[in-house]
């Protein structure tokens, strides 16, 4: 979901996958997997964390087996030898090694699964992000600021210093300067001075979630990034953090996208609405037009119903296991 009239600086922006970066094909025994009571979330976790910060780019169900494409930092570790001596608990709390349901090789996307030549990376005014220099990645998640679903604020730190805690750590801004900023970041969003020497515990769920949009609009971001704004509030309250979001970005002149399941939330903050769905966008116009979409799946989602193309979909996946 997309807010704010500025400049538009985000490429349309299809999945992660990167053809420049190495891969990793994994083909997982689901029938072996399955009688072995592993997860498989688990199982791709432990694969991650021990070959690299690997992630999923995109699966395949065939029969008894499932492909998974994965980018990881060094492929040439994530050999036969090197899986068996990592082990994932399964459900009855036995280590297994995940050679018993894993092969693995070495690949390159755009050979291997013909339509990823349809995906693009990421780009920032023309910067390719994906695949980039650390300092250049650095330079540019600076222009960024975000909430997260459930704030994320960091319970050990009164208010002021989860607001300013970017600006703190990485410009060494001293701390009158910095409890300075952060009474006028706060309120300007409604809340109290005296609000900045308390601990998010002590904050009620929308309290809590100013907080969250004041330490992501703190050092004037270009481009703000709204993960589930409104979740866990009440209609009120989620009314008034559109209202803030809104009163945000027109004042930083900002370009902002929301990712969000809130209908109510949606036709009040967005301009350009779109719908992702196994990865690709499908469908992407002006909230305006979002009622009447003539797409079965954005039309289910958008209208809430209980029978249609996403859940027939769903009930496909839990049959096969």
């Amino acid at each position: 979901m997309q807010a704010g009239n500025a400049n538009p600086i985000l490429s349309r922006v299809y999945t992660l996958f990167s053809p420049e970066s190495p891969q990793i094909e994994i083909k997982v025994n689901r029938e072996k997997m399955a009688s072995l009571g592993v997860d498989f979330g688990s199982a791709m976790q432990s694969f991650s964390v021990n070959f690299g910060g690997a992630y999923v780019n995109d699966t395949f169900q065939e029969g008894k087996v499932r492909r998974v494409y994965v980018q990881a930092d060094d492929v040439n570790r994530a050999t036969p030898e090197q899986l068996s001596s990592v082990y994932v608990k399964s459900m009855k709390g036995e280590q297994i090694p995940l050679s018993e349901f894993f092969t693995v090789k070495p690949t390159t996307g755009p050979s291997v699964i013909p339509h990823f030549n349809l995906y693009r990376s990421i780009k920032i005014d023309g910067t390719k992000i994906l695949g980039t220099d650390r300092r250049t990645l650095e330079a540019m998640r600076r222009r960024f600021g975000m909430t997260f679903q459930f704030g994320a604020l960091f319970d050990s730190l009164p208010i002021w210093e989860n607001v300013t805690f970017r600006l703190r750590h990485q410009q060494k801004m001293n701390r009158t300067d910095a409890r300075d900023l952060a009474v006028d970041t706060i309120t300007q969003l409604g809340l109290s001075p005296q609000v900045i020497d308390q601990y998010p515990a002590e904050l009620s769920g929308g309290m809590q979630k100013r907080v969250a949009l004041a330490r992501a609009i703190a050092d004037k971001p270009e481009i703000l990034l709204f993960d589930e704004p409104t979740s866990g509030l009440d209609p009120i309250t989620g009314g008034v953090i559109d209202r803030l979001i809104i009163d945000a970005v027109k004042r930083l002149g900002a370009t902002a996208m929301t990712i969000s399941h809130d209908m109510a939330s949606v036709r009040r903050i967005a301009d350009k609405v779109a719908m992702i769905h196994n990865g690709v966008i499908i469908w992407c116009v002006a909230v305006a037009e979002m009622d009447e979409t003539g797409v079965p799946e954005v039309d289910q989602f958008v209208h809430g119903r209980a029978a249609g193309p996403l859940t027939i979909a769903a009930k496909e996946e839990a049959r096969r296991g």
